[in-house]
This record gives structure tokens, sequence and C-alpha cells, in this order.
């Protein structure tokens, strides 16, 4: 059997791998618009689709990981993928699109599945949190990865090639999961419907739960409307790049990703006030930095790198947490947490996409801005 580090670091390249799916379309919106012949405004909310899809797989297929041995679950959700993803890169029409990002979404929970994985192999928080961490790190790796991977190929080949390429990754990864994972079983096997109505009585008994449930909510709805709307602000007339450049611009980001190992330990051993208080602190000053500064390439690249080193930070913070309530549940904690993060998400996107198209870039920084408030607001009962 592996030491539990390189199972740890094993994990981190897996949520890499299979978080990255949820993210290659932002920097292709324009290319889709083009290659559908359809206005940008009909393939704005495809992101918001992909985490539609990802929240539905968060309430129904993450819960089973405290019925069903986990690694057999991220084994089967990873050759899903794969097939979906080659199903993505033949799309005919843009409604084949939606449908299979919506799947994309959907199979891509085996993220969630991987960090109780991970936090079952820490003995105590601060090696839990250094845990989470190291897995965290390879998938905010892979969310910035993903930009810079789809926008360059794209730039130079197709997106088809960019979504048939991640269909080989998933295949992959399916047989080295399988090969390279040692089991784990959860402590009993509840029924379905008894996950399901469990979650909703955490939910109701865990005030920790409720309160880093909106804070991650509030801190990824800055996150996604940024990032989905970054597209159109850098190939609209201001700037009139590529994707490319939207992917380069993604790769300032690895900063935070580089030092999760390290704000996972940080999470274990300091206050949530401390730690999240400061990462939402960053988060805002961000998004003023956007407005103010973010009519040039350089001012998006440093304020990026202060949103991402942020939101990654109060991340690993809310599950670090989390994780601490109640051992045998991890897997419907994390389900309750991430529902409302991507809840979040997805109404980040809408509300960066509509700010966009109401008031251009100010108004996707407003909307950074007042998301990131919010999750202040959250974390200290205001």
């Amino acid at each position: 059997m592996y030491p539990a580090g390189r199972i740890a670091w094993l994990l981190a390249v897996a949520g890499g791998c299979v978080v990255a799916n949820l993210y290659y379309c932002q920097p292709l919106l324009t290319l889709f618009s083009r290659s559908f012949g359809v206005p940008p405004a009909a393939v704005s909310a495809l992101p918001a689709t992909t985490q539609a899809g990802y929240l539905l797989g968060l309430l129904c297929i993450v819960p089973m990981g405290d019925r069903l041995e986990r690694r057999g679950m991220m084994v089967g959700l990873t050759a899903f993928l794969a097939l979906v993803l080659a199903g993505l890169a033949k799309a005919p029409t843009l409604g084949w699109l939606m449908g299979l990002s919506f799947l994309t979404g959907l199979g891509s929970v085996a993220i969630q599945v991987a960090v109780p994985f991970a936090a079952t192999l820490g003995r105590d928080p601060a090696e839990r949190g250094h845990m989470v961490g190291i897995v965290m790190s390879g998938v905010l790796v892979g969310v910035l990865a993903a930009r810079t991977v789809s926008g360059v190929l794209a730039a130079h080949w197709s997106w088809r090639l960019v979504y048939g390429g991640a269909a080989v990754v998933m295949g992959v990864l399916s047989l080295l999961l399988q090969v390279a994972l040692p089991q784990q079983h959860p402590h009993d096997s509840p029924s379905l419907g008894e996950l399901l109505r469990s979650m909703g009585r955490l939910w109701l008994s865990e005030p920790l739960l409720r309160r880093h449930a909106v804070v991650g909510a509030m801190g990824f709805a800055a996150f996604s409307a940024f990032w989905s709307t970054l597209d159109f602000y850098i190939e609209g007339p201001h700037f009139g790049l590529g994707s490319q450049t939207v992917g380069v611009l993604g790769l300032f980001g690895v900063v935070g990703a580089l030092m999760a190992p390290l704000l996972g330990r940080l999470a274990g051993t300091r206050s949530a006030a401390a730690v999240n208080g400061t990462a939402l602190g960053m988060m805002a000053a961000a998004f003023i930095g956007f407005g103010s500064l973010g009519g040039s390439l350089a001012g998006l690249a440093v304020f990026i790198v202060g949103m991402d080193l942020g939101v990654q930070a109060s991340h690993i913070s809310n599950q670090t947490r989390i994780f601490s309530l109640s051992p045998q549940h991890r897997n419907r904690l994390n389900a309750v947490y991430m529902v409302c993060y991507f809840i979040g998400g997805t109404l980040g996107s809408l509300a960066g996409a509509a700010a966009w198209h109401a008031a251009g870039w100010p108004g996707v920084c407003g909307v950074g801005f007042l998301c990131a408030l919010g999750g202040l607001a959250a974390l200290f009962g205001l």
C-alpha cells in the first residue's frame, strides 16, 4: 500500500485532470458562437449549464461515497467522463454541446469523492488539512491550467481537439485509479433516501456547516463571475485579443494552487476568522483592482494572483472545518457544502454574464466585489 502522502498526490493529479473538464469551455465561448453561427448571448450560459450538472451530481452521487466503495466510484465516474467528452468533441449543434456539457458536470463530481478520501488519510486536524490542501492544489492547478490548455489548443487547432484530448486523459486516468488506489469502504451502508434525509438533518443541526457553506458559495460566486466573462472582455474592443490570452492569464493563478498545502496546514491550526477573513478581503481588493487597473493585461495578471489565492485559502479553510464535524459523514458534509458552493458558482456565472451585457466590465467587477463582501458578512454573522 502506498504511503498516505503519495496517495494524496495521486488524488491531486486526478482532481486536477477531472476538474479541468468544468473549465475548458470558459476561454472558448466566442469560438463556440462562431462555430455554431449563434450570437454570444446564446453561449454565455454554457458555464452555468456545466455547473448545473455538477450540482445535480453533488446532490445525488457524492453522498453515495458514504455508502459505496470510493475507489470504484472514482473509476466509474472517470470512465463515464471519457465517453461524454468524446461525444463533446463531435457535438454537431449547440444543443448537443449544452446537453453533453451538463453530463460533463455530472461526472466531474469524482473530485468530491476524492476530497473526503484524502481527508480520511489525516490523523489530526493539521494533517487532515494538509492532505486536503494537497488535493486542492491539484484541483486549482486543473482549474487554471484548463483555461490555458483549451485557449492555446483552440487558438492553434480547434476547440474539438480540446475535448478529444480530455476524453483520452479520462480514459487513462480511470485505468490508473483502478490500479494505484487502495479500496476505501464506508463505515455503514445507508440507503440513498436515508443519505439525502441525513444531509437535511446535518444542514439543520450544524450551524458551522451552514456558515461555511454560505461563505464558500459567496467566494466561488465572485470567482465564477470573473472567469465566466473574462473571455468576452479580452476578445472585445478594449483588448481585441484571442482565447490564448485568457489561457495565459489563468497561469498567474497557479501561485495560489502551489500554496495550497501550506494553506491547508494554516486552516487546521488558525481560526476561521483569521484565514477566511484575510482570504475574502484579498478577493474584495482584487475586484477593486480589476475595476481600476484591469484595463491593462499586467493589472489583470497581478490581481488574478490575489483573487485565486483568496478563493483557494477560503475554500480549504471551509472544508477543513466541516470535515472535523463528523468523520462518518464526510461525504455527506462535503456534498452539502459543495452543493451550496456550486449554487454560488452557478449564480455568480449568471450574474456575471448579466452584468457584462448590462454594464460591461465595471458591472462584472461590481458583482465580484459584492459577492466577496457577502462572504465576509456571512463569516462574521453580520
